[in-house]
């Protein structure tokens, strides 16, 4: 579904907002293919396959104008979120190498996430053959059944572009980022026993912190 209107200052307002919704039914694999072993038969699974889905809601909105003279800009909000309904299995364990099988309850989680993005992008006239732009953006994710259940990053960025020429386009953009979670949470990390399963010094790179600079031209 999309909207869009015309605003003064030579500005124009849209949204969009879209949903989309996924399954999987696809049978489950067996625990093992070792066929000495009674966990490679099917049957000892705890059911066939799992009536999986997930529905994605995305809504993007846009105010792009020329506030003043020789500058351009843009403000712009876009929202993600997924919402996982699918059923949890428990299992009975887990094969790590087909020469054995280890007894424990397992069971799937229903990953999910939803993000936010607010960002500003300004163009400046600096003359008829140089452009200045900036960039700002500040980006929120919450994560379901993850180590880390928040996370906020800030984002800036500096543009400059010159056509010396008609045929000639030089352009030179740098960006930085600076993305910190909120509680890193250890017990999951950990089995039902308390062990250790995962050295927790070696955190997952998608939520650990992070500091990003990329230049291109």
């Amino acid at each position: 579904m999309a909207f869009s209107a015309q605003l003064p200052k030579a500005s124009t307002f849209t949204a969009t907002v879209g949903m989309s919704k996924a399954k999987q039914d696809d049978d489950f694999l067996p625990f093992t293919s070792n066929t000495a072993l009674a966990y490679s038969s099917m049957d000892s699974l705890p059911q066939k396959n799992v009536e999986a889905e997930v529905t994605t809601i995305v809504q993007d909105y846009r105010l792009t104008g020329r506030p003043a003279d020789k500058l351009y800009g843009t403000l712009r909000f876009r929202s993600e979120k997924d919402d996982n309904k699918t059923p949890t299995v428990d299992f009975k364990g887990f094969s790590p190498y087909d020469q054995g099988f280890t007894v424990g309850v397992i069971e799937n989680h229903q990953w999910g996430m939803s993000t936010t993005n607010l960002g500003l992008d300004l163009n400046y006239e600096l003359s008829s053959a140089v452009d200045l732009s900036l960039l700002g953006e500040h980006r929120t994710r919450t994560h379901e059944f993850r180590e880390v259940e928040e996370d906020a990053e800030n984002v800036f960025g500096l543009g400059f572009r010159l056509r010396p020429l008609d045929a000639v386009d030089f352009s030179v953009n740098w960006r930085m980022g600076q993305r910190r979670l909120d509680t890193f949470l250890e017990e999951d990390y950990l089995n039902a026993a308390g062990q250790q399963i995962e050295p927790v010094g070696l955190q997952r790179y998608d939520v650990g912190d992070r500091d990003q600079n990329m230049a291109n031209g």
